[in-house]
């Protein structure tokens, strides 16, 4: 049972992380990771996963923290707020306007964050 749970649950965590993709209020990068390690029970879903160039990248990147490169970090931007400035203008109440930049304004502190590559101890 816990051996078919794990790959079941990995497989909804990498399709909500794919649709995180184009929903900026649903963060990709954790729904990736958390696939990834439910993937490692069972290596060869985690290899095919690997394989897959978007997805290897957020893993490689979360394991070694070495940081965006500026392009990525450009279109990671600009697809969040685009997104969300199109939702802001449509939402009808103040609050939800406000939610949504609160959301966008966390998103990009995340987004910085990563684009920083880890602290090497000396």
């Amino acid at each position: 049972m816990v051996k078919l749970l794990f790959p079941v649950l990995g497989f909804l965590s990498l399709g909500i992380g794919a649709v995180g993709v184009f929903l900026p209020v649903l963060p990709t990068t954790p729904f990736v990771l958390l696939a990834a390690f439910l993937f490692r029970k069972t290596p060869l879903v985690y290899d095919r996963m690997m394989k897959v160039d978007f997805f290897r990248k957020h893993v490689e990147n979360f394991d070694k923290r070495s940081g965006l490169d500026r392009k990525v970090q450009i279109q990671s931007h600009a697809s969040v707020w685009a997104f969300l400035i199109v939702s802001i203008i449509l939402a009808d109440t103040l609050w939800l306007k406000i939610l949504l930049f609160a959301i966008g304004a966390a998103v990009s502190t995340y987004l910085r964050y990563l684009s920083k590559p880890k602290a090497k101890n000396v």
